[in-house]
Protein backbone atom coordinates (compact mmCIF):
# COMPACT_ATOMS: atom_id res chain seq x y z
CA UNK A 1 0.00 0.00 0.00
CA UNK A 2 3.07 2.30 0.62
CA UNK A 3 2.83 2.86 -3.24
CA UNK A 4 0.41 5.28 -2.49
CA UNK A 5 2.73 7.37 -0.45
CA UNK A 6 5.43 7.80 -2.94
CA UNK A 7 2.70 8.35 -5.71
CA UNK A 8 1.27 10.95 -3.87
CA UNK A 9 5.04 12.53 -3.16
CA UNK A 10 5.81 11.91 -7.13
CA UNK A 11 3.07 13.68 -8.29
CA UNK A 12 3.13 16.50 -5.63
CA UNK A 13 6.27 16.87 -5.28
CA UNK A 14 9.18 15.19 -7.58
CA UNK A 15 7.94 16.06 -11.01
CA UNK A 16 6.62 19.97 -9.93
CA UNK A 17 10.41 20.16 -8.38
CA UNK A 18 12.37 18.48 -11.13
CA UNK A 19 10.65 21.21 -13.86
CA UNK A 20 11.15 24.12 -11.33
CA UNK A 21 15.10 23.28 -11.38
CA UNK A 22 15.16 22.27 -15.10
CA UNK A 23 13.62 25.42 -16.39
CA UNK A 24 15.34 27.61 -13.81
CA UNK A 25 11.55 28.97 -12.41
CA UNK A 26 13.04 30.16 -9.49
CA UNK A 27 11.50 32.04 -6.08
CA UNK A 28 14.58 31.74 -4.06
CA UNK A 29 18.29 31.51 -4.50
CA UNK A 30 18.98 28.50 -5.98
CA UNK A 31 20.63 27.06 -3.22
CA UNK A 32 17.20 26.72 -1.78
CA UNK A 33 16.16 24.46 -4.37
CA UNK A 34 19.91 22.25 -4.07
CA UNK A 35 19.19 22.16 -0.34
CA UNK A 36 15.78 20.32 -1.18
CA UNK A 37 17.17 17.67 -3.52
CA UNK A 38 19.65 16.57 -0.95
CA UNK A 39 17.12 16.25 1.47
CA UNK A 40 14.83 14.53 -0.18
CA UNK A 41 17.80 12.10 -1.43
CA UNK A 42 19.00 11.35 1.43
CA UNK A 43 15.45 10.98 2.92
CA UNK A 44 14.77 8.43 -0.11
CA UNK A 45 17.67 6.38 0.31
CA UNK A 46 17.17 5.74 3.71
CA UNK A 47 13.52 4.54 3.15
CA UNK A 48 14.78 1.94 0.63
CA UNK A 49 17.88 0.71 2.66
CA UNK A 50 15.43 0.46 6.01
CA UNK A 51 12.59 -0.40 3.92
CA UNK A 52 14.61 -3.81 2.53
CA UNK A 53 16.30 -4.49 6.05
CA UNK A 54 12.71 -4.41 7.63
CA UNK A 55 10.97 -6.15 5.19
CA UNK A 56 13.55 -8.66 3.42
CA UNK A 57 11.77 -7.91 0.21
CA UNK A 58 8.56 -9.66 1.21
CA UNK A 59 5.37 -8.78 -0.20
CA UNK A 60 2.83 -6.70 1.95
CA UNK A 61 -0.61 -7.93 0.92
CA UNK A 62 -1.94 -10.84 -0.13
CA UNK A 63 -2.35 -9.82 -4.26
CA UNK A 64 -4.90 -12.99 -4.49
CA UNK A 65 -7.58 -11.53 -2.66
CA UNK A 66 -7.67 -8.98 -4.92
CA UNK A 67 -7.67 -10.80 -7.91
CA UNK A 68 -10.18 -10.93 -10.44
CA UNK A 69 -10.39 -14.84 -10.45
CA UNK A 70 -11.85 -14.91 -6.27
CA UNK A 71 -15.51 -14.67 -4.96
CA UNK A 72 -15.83 -14.06 -1.35
CA UNK A 73 -18.05 -16.20 0.19
CA UNK A 74 -19.32 -15.67 3.80
CA UNK A 75 -21.55 -16.75 6.51
CA UNK A 76 -24.20 -15.36 8.47
CA UNK A 77 -21.97 -13.74 11.25
CA UNK A 78 -19.70 -12.14 8.37
CA UNK A 79 -22.81 -10.53 6.29
CA UNK A 80 -23.58 -9.15 10.44
CA UNK A 81 -20.11 -7.25 9.66
CA UNK A 82 -21.10 -5.82 6.24
CA UNK A 83 -24.28 -4.49 7.28
CA UNK A 84 -22.33 -2.60 10.27
CA UNK A 85 -19.92 -1.65 7.44
CA UNK A 86 -22.70 -0.11 6.01
CA UNK A 87 -24.05 1.17 8.92
CA UNK A 88 -21.20 3.42 9.70
CA UNK A 89 -20.79 4.78 5.85
CA UNK A 90 -24.69 5.54 5.82
CA UNK A 91 -24.77 6.99 9.31
CA UNK A 92 -21.80 9.37 8.17
CA UNK A 93 -23.70 10.16 4.66
CA UNK A 94 -26.55 10.88 6.80
CA UNK A 95 -24.71 13.02 9.22
CA UNK A 96 -23.12 14.80 5.99
CA UNK A 97 -26.51 15.61 4.60
CA UNK A 98 -27.88 16.55 8.22
CA UNK A 99 -25.04 19.07 8.26
CA UNK A 100 -25.69 20.78 5.48
CA UNK A 101 -29.26 21.45 5.97
CA UNK A 102 -28.43 23.13 9.14
CA UNK A 103 -26.19 25.23 8.39
CA UNK A 104 -28.57 26.63 5.72
CA UNK A 105 -31.59 25.10 5.48
CA UNK A 106 -31.36 23.54 2.25
CA UNK A 107 -28.91 20.88 1.06
CA UNK A 108 -28.65 22.59 -2.43
CA UNK A 109 -28.53 26.23 -0.63
CA UNK A 110 -25.55 24.85 1.40
CA UNK A 111 -21.87 26.25 0.77
CA UNK A 112 -18.62 25.41 1.99
CA UNK A 113 -18.74 28.63 4.14
CA UNK A 114 -21.50 27.36 5.51
CA UNK A 115 -20.62 23.86 6.49
CA UNK A 116 -17.73 25.45 7.98
CA UNK A 117 -19.01 27.80 10.37
CA UNK A 118 -21.44 24.74 11.43
CA UNK A 119 -18.63 22.83 11.77
CA UNK A 120 -16.79 25.65 14.27
CA UNK A 121 -19.99 26.18 16.51
CA UNK A 122 -20.16 22.37 17.51
CA UNK A 123 -18.72 21.26 20.60
CA UNK A 124 -14.87 19.56 20.04
CA UNK A 125 -16.57 15.77 20.79
CA UNK A 126 -19.09 15.97 18.20
CA UNK A 127 -20.99 13.56 15.79
CA UNK A 128 -19.34 14.30 12.61
CA UNK A 129 -15.85 14.46 14.35
CA UNK A 130 -16.86 10.91 15.98
CA UNK A 131 -17.71 9.68 12.55
CA UNK A 132 -14.70 10.48 10.21
CA UNK A 133 -12.40 7.52 11.59
CA UNK A 134 -14.81 5.41 10.31
CA UNK A 135 -15.27 6.64 6.69
CA UNK A 136 -11.92 4.68 4.82
CA UNK A 137 -12.89 1.32 6.37
CA UNK A 138 -16.78 1.60 5.58
CA UNK A 139 -15.54 1.87 2.13
CA UNK A 140 -14.09 -1.45 1.66
CA UNK A 141 -17.77 -2.67 0.74
CA UNK A 142 -16.37 -1.32 -2.64
CA UNK A 143 -14.44 -3.92 -2.21
CA UNK A 144 -17.59 -6.60 -0.68
CA UNK A 145 -19.10 -5.21 -4.01
CA UNK A 146 -16.53 -6.23 -6.38
CA UNK A 147 -15.75 -9.88 -4.86
CA UNK A 148 -19.09 -10.91 -3.42
CA UNK A 149 -21.91 -11.87 -5.12
CA UNK A 150 -23.33 -9.07 -4.38
CA UNK A 151 -23.37 -8.14 -8.32
CA UNK A 152 -22.98 -4.75 -10.04
CA UNK A 153 -25.99 -3.07 -9.53
CA UNK A 154 -24.62 -2.71 -5.80
CA UNK A 155 -21.32 -1.65 -6.81
CA UNK A 156 -22.77 1.20 -8.54
CA UNK A 157 -25.00 2.30 -5.86
CA UNK A 158 -22.35 2.71 -3.97
CA UNK A 159 -20.22 4.78 -6.07
CA UNK A 160 -23.04 7.21 -6.93
CA UNK A 161 -23.71 7.00 -2.77
CA UNK A 162 -19.96 8.65 -2.57
CA UNK A 163 -20.44 10.88 -5.09
CA UNK A 164 -23.40 12.46 -3.48
CA UNK A 165 -21.25 12.72 -0.23
CA UNK A 166 -18.65 14.34 -1.66
CA UNK A 167 -20.59 16.52 -3.71
CA UNK A 168 -22.53 17.71 -0.18
CA UNK A 169 -19.27 17.82 1.75
CA UNK A 170 -16.77 19.51 -1.11
CA UNK A 171 -14.06 17.29 1.06
CA UNK A 172 -11.59 16.37 -1.35
CA UNK A 173 -10.44 13.30 0.46
CA UNK A 174 -13.55 12.09 0.57
CA UNK A 175 -13.16 11.35 -2.83
CA UNK A 176 -9.75 9.08 -2.52
CA UNK A 177 -11.78 6.01 -1.77
CA UNK A 178 -12.88 5.60 -5.38
CA UNK A 179 -9.56 5.86 -6.74
CA UNK A 180 -7.51 4.30 -4.20
CA UNK A 181 -10.06 0.93 -4.91
CA UNK A 182 -9.85 1.27 -8.47
CA UNK A 183 -6.06 1.25 -7.88
CA UNK A 184 -5.68 -1.09 -6.01
CA UNK A 185 -7.37 -3.39 -8.45
CA UNK A 186 -4.98 -2.43 -11.88
CA UNK A 187 -1.98 -2.88 -9.59
CA UNK A 188 -2.88 -6.36 -8.70
CA UNK A 189 -4.42 -7.39 -11.85
CA UNK A 190 -2.16 -5.43 -14.80
CA UNK A 191 1.20 -5.74 -15.42
CA UNK A 192 3.50 -2.44 -16.03
CA UNK A 193 4.28 -1.51 -19.54
CA UNK A 194 4.49 1.30 -21.97
CA UNK A 195 0.43 0.76 -22.33
CA UNK A 196 -0.59 1.21 -18.44
CA UNK A 197 2.17 3.51 -17.67
CA UNK A 198 0.43 5.96 -20.12
CA UNK A 199 -3.01 5.07 -18.83
CA UNK A 200 -1.98 5.54 -15.05
CA UNK A 201 -0.27 9.23 -15.92
CA UNK A 202 -3.69 9.72 -17.30
CA UNK A 203 -5.70 8.99 -14.32
CA UNK A 204 -3.62 10.79 -12.01
CA UNK A 205 -4.22 13.88 -14.49
CA UNK A 206 -7.83 12.94 -13.84
CA UNK A 207 -7.31 12.56 -10.43
CA UNK A 208 -5.69 16.19 -9.88
CA UNK A 209 -8.29 17.62 -12.52
CA UNK A 210 -11.13 16.41 -9.98
CA UNK A 211 -9.02 17.57 -6.74
CA UNK A 212 -9.10 20.85 -8.05
CA UNK A 213 -13.01 20.86 -9.27
CA UNK A 214 -13.99 20.14 -5.86
CA UNK A 215 -12.13 22.86 -4.51
CA UNK A 216 -13.58 25.25 -7.34
CA UNK A 217 -16.56 24.17 -6.94
CA UNK A 218 -16.42 25.47 -2.92
CA UNK A 219 -15.60 29.11 -4.42
CA UNK A 220 -18.79 29.11 -6.22
CA UNK A 221 -21.40 28.88 -2.95
CA UNK A 222 -24.05 26.89 -2.41
CA UNK A 223 -24.79 24.21 -5.02
CA UNK A 224 -27.80 26.20 -6.48
CA UNK A 225 -25.88 29.31 -7.39
CA UNK A 226 -23.43 26.93 -9.01
CA UNK A 227 -25.56 25.19 -11.08
CA UNK A 228 -27.59 28.68 -12.43
CA UNK A 229 -24.33 30.88 -12.58
CA UNK A 230 -21.39 28.76 -13.79
CA UNK A 231 -21.00 28.04 -17.19
CA UNK A 232 -18.94 24.65 -17.94
CA UNK A 233 -15.84 26.78 -19.91
CA UNK A 234 -15.92 29.21 -17.04
CA UNK A 235 -15.08 26.30 -14.68
CA UNK A 236 -13.07 24.37 -16.86
CA UNK A 237 -10.68 27.20 -17.91
CA UNK A 238 -10.25 27.87 -13.61
CA UNK A 239 -9.30 24.11 -12.80
CA UNK A 240 -7.05 24.18 -15.30
CA UNK A 241 -5.68 27.84 -15.17
CA UNK A 242 -5.15 26.62 -11.44
CA UNK A 243 -3.24 23.73 -12.44
CA UNK A 244 -1.05 24.78 -15.14
CA UNK A 245 0.08 27.72 -12.26
CA UNK A 246 0.79 25.04 -9.58
CA UNK A 247 -1.63 26.88 -7.21
CA UNK A 248 -3.13 24.60 -4.95
CA UNK A 249 -2.20 21.10 -4.01
CA UNK A 250 0.79 21.36 -6.52
CA UNK A 251 2.30 24.56 -5.06
CA UNK A 252 2.14 22.95 -1.18
CA UNK A 253 6.16 22.21 -2.23
CA UNK A 254 6.29 26.00 -2.03
CA UNK A 255 6.29 25.75 1.85
CA UNK A 256 9.33 23.41 2.29
CA UNK A 257 11.09 25.99 -0.06
CA UNK A 258 10.34 28.83 2.15
CA UNK A 259 10.98 26.81 5.65
CA UNK A 260 14.49 26.45 4.18
CA UNK A 261 15.05 29.60 2.74
CA UNK A 262 14.40 30.76 6.28
CA UNK A 263 16.18 28.15 8.12
CA UNK A 264 12.77 27.08 10.05
CA UNK A 265 13.45 30.32 12.32
CA UNK A 266 9.96 30.03 13.11
CA UNK A 267 8.46 29.29 16.56
CA UNK A 268 7.72 25.54 17.48
CA UNK A 269 9.82 24.39 14.35
CA UNK A 270 13.29 21.92 14.93
CA UNK A 271 10.96 20.56 18.16
CA UNK A 272 9.14 17.30 16.09
CA UNK A 273 6.39 18.25 17.25
CA UNK A 274 4.18 16.37 14.32
CA UNK A 275 5.96 12.93 16.20
CA UNK A 276 5.80 14.40 19.46
CA UNK A 277 1.90 14.10 19.03
CA UNK A 278 1.74 11.22 16.88
CA UNK A 279 2.86 8.77 19.84
CA UNK A 280 0.95 10.59 22.45
CA UNK A 281 -1.98 10.14 20.11
CA UNK A 282 -3.82 8.50 22.89
CA UNK A 283 -4.22 11.79 25.19
CA UNK A 284 -6.44 14.87 23.86
CA UNK A 285 -4.30 18.13 23.57
CA UNK A 286 -6.55 19.81 26.68
CA UNK A 287 -6.15 17.13 29.10
CA UNK A 288 -2.41 16.88 27.91
CA UNK A 289 -1.13 19.51 31.06
CA UNK A 290 1.20 20.98 27.89
CA UNK A 291 2.67 17.63 27.48
CA UNK A 292 1.34 16.82 23.84
CA UNK A 293 2.33 19.88 21.64
CA UNK A 294 -0.03 21.78 19.94
CA UNK A 295 -1.11 20.82 15.89
CA UNK A 296 1.81 21.43 14.30
CA UNK A 297 -0.28 22.66 10.70
CA UNK A 298 -1.17 25.27 12.48
CA UNK A 299 2.32 26.50 13.43
CA UNK A 300 3.37 26.06 9.77
CA UNK A 301 0.26 28.14 8.88
CA UNK A 302 1.79 30.78 11.11
CA UNK A 303 4.52 30.66 10.03
CA UNK A 304 3.60 31.43 6.21
CA UNK A 305 0.89 34.08 7.02
CA UNK A 306 1.93 35.52 10.41
CA UNK A 307 -1.73 37.46 10.65
CA UNK A 308 -3.55 34.46 9.62
CA UNK A 309 -6.10 32.67 12.81
CA UNK A 310 -6.69 28.82 12.21
CA UNK A 311 -4.19 29.07 8.78
CA UNK A 312 -3.39 25.56 8.50
CA UNK A 313 -0.01 24.32 6.09
CA UNK A 314 0.67 21.05 4.85
CA UNK A 315 3.75 21.21 2.70
CA UNK A 316 4.04 17.69 2.05
CA UNK A 317 5.99 14.95 3.97
CA UNK A 318 9.27 16.03 2.79
CA UNK A 319 8.37 19.86 4.10
CA UNK A 320 6.50 18.38 7.13
CA UNK A 321 9.62 16.27 8.26
CA UNK A 322 11.81 19.47 7.33
CA UNK A 323 9.90 21.84 9.88
CA UNK A 324 10.34 19.02 12.42
CA UNK A 325 13.83 18.36 12.55
CA UNK A 326 15.63 20.98 9.60
CA UNK A 327 18.43 18.86 7.70
CA UNK A 328 18.08 16.09 10.85
CA UNK A 329 14.83 15.18 9.34
CA UNK A 330 16.29 12.98 6.84
CA UNK A 331 16.43 10.52 9.58
CA UNK A 332 12.56 10.43 9.58
CA UNK A 333 12.78 8.20 6.22
CA UNK A 334 14.21 5.58 8.84
CA UNK A 335 10.72 5.82 10.76
CA UNK A 336 8.61 6.33 7.53
CA UNK A 337 10.42 3.00 6.34
CA UNK A 338 9.56 1.27 10.13
CA UNK A 339 5.88 2.70 9.83
CA UNK A 340 5.07 0.94 6.21
CA UNK A 341 6.72 -2.05 7.03
CA UNK A 342 4.67 -2.58 10.26
CA UNK A 343 1.72 -1.54 8.20
CA UNK A 344 2.00 -4.53 5.40
CA UNK A 345 2.42 -7.04 8.35
CA UNK A 346 -0.52 -5.48 9.42
CA UNK A 347 -2.31 -5.59 6.54
CA UNK A 348 -1.01 -9.33 5.51
CA UNK A 349 -1.82 -10.79 8.71
CA UNK A 350 -5.71 -9.66 8.96
CA UNK A 351 -8.47 -12.05 6.86
CA UNK A 352 -9.48 -11.28 3.31
CA UNK A 353 -12.43 -9.30 4.73
CA UNK A 354 -11.01 -7.26 7.21
CA UNK A 355 -7.73 -7.30 5.33
CA UNK A 356 -10.07 -5.41 2.51
CA UNK A 357 -10.95 -3.04 5.59
CA UNK A 358 -6.93 -1.81 6.07
CA UNK A 359 -6.04 -1.86 2.49
CA UNK A 360 -8.37 0.64 1.68
CA UNK A 361 -7.60 3.12 4.96
CA UNK A 362 -3.91 2.74 4.85
CA UNK A 363 -4.04 3.89 0.82
CA UNK A 364 -6.12 6.90 1.65
CA UNK A 365 -4.45 7.54 4.85
CA UNK A 366 -0.63 7.62 2.99
CA UNK A 367 -1.84 9.86 0.43
CA UNK A 368 -2.46 11.91 2.98
CA UNK A 369 0.30 11.78 5.01
CA UNK A 370 1.68 12.74 1.24
CA UNK A 371 0.45 15.57 1.05
CA UNK A 372 1.66 16.65 4.39
CA UNK A 373 -1.41 16.17 6.83
CA UNK A 374 0.71 13.37 8.72
CA UNK A 375 -1.48 14.15 12.45
CA UNK A 376 -4.45 14.50 11.43
CA UNK A 377 -4.34 11.36 9.09
CA UNK A 378 -2.24 9.09 11.54
CA UNK A 379 -4.80 9.91 14.39
CA UNK A 380 -8.27 9.05 11.66
CA UNK A 381 -6.04 5.60 10.70
CA UNK A 382 -5.12 4.33 14.22
CA UNK A 383 -8.82 5.24 15.79
CA UNK A 384 -11.30 3.68 12.78
CA UNK A 385 -8.90 0.86 12.26
CA UNK A 386 -8.77 -0.19 16.24
CA UNK A 387 -13.08 0.82 16.40
CA UNK A 388 -13.42 -1.38 13.54
CA UNK A 389 -11.26 -4.45 14.38
CA UNK A 390 -13.04 -4.58 17.94
CA UNK A 391 -16.30 -5.02 16.18
CA UNK A 392 -15.17 -7.44 13.65
CA UNK A 393 -13.89 -9.92 16.27
CA UNK A 394 -17.38 -9.65 18.01
CA UNK A 395 -19.84 -10.36 15.53
CA UNK A 396 -17.95 -11.95 12.43
CA UNK A 397 -16.25 -15.44 11.97
CA UNK A 398 -12.60 -16.03 11.58
CA UNK A 399 -13.11 -18.63 9.66
CA UNK A 400 -13.25 -17.54 5.79
CA UNK A 401 -14.28 -19.58 2.85
CA UNK A 402 -12.73 -18.65 -0.62
CA UNK A 403 -13.17 -20.38 -4.44
CA UNK A 404 -11.73 -19.98 -7.10
CA UNK A 405 -13.98 -19.05 -10.36
CA UNK A 406 -12.48 -19.89 -14.00
CA UNK A 407 -11.90 -16.23 -15.75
Amino acid sequence: MAVFLWGTLFIMFSIFHFLTVLFEQFQYPDWVYLDASLFVIVFCLLYLLFRILFTGGRKGVNQEIFSKHYKLSCNSKERNFYWFLLFLLLLKIGMAVFNAYQASGSIFASSWGDLLNNSREKNYLNSSRLLAPFFYPATALLFVCKYSNLGRKYLILLLLLLLFNVVITRNRIEVLPLVCVFLIYWLCNKRLNIKNTILYSILAVFVLYVVYSLQDFRYYGSITNFLSNVSWHEFNSSVWGRMLNQEGELGLRKAFYFFIYHDNSFESFNEGHTYLRMLLFWIPTEFSQGIKPDDFAIAMGKAIEPTSVGYSMHPTLFGDCYANLGMWGVFLGIVWAMFTSVADKLIYSQKCLLQYVYAITFACSYVIIGRGSVYNSFILLVSGLIVVSFVYKLIANKKYVWRKDPI
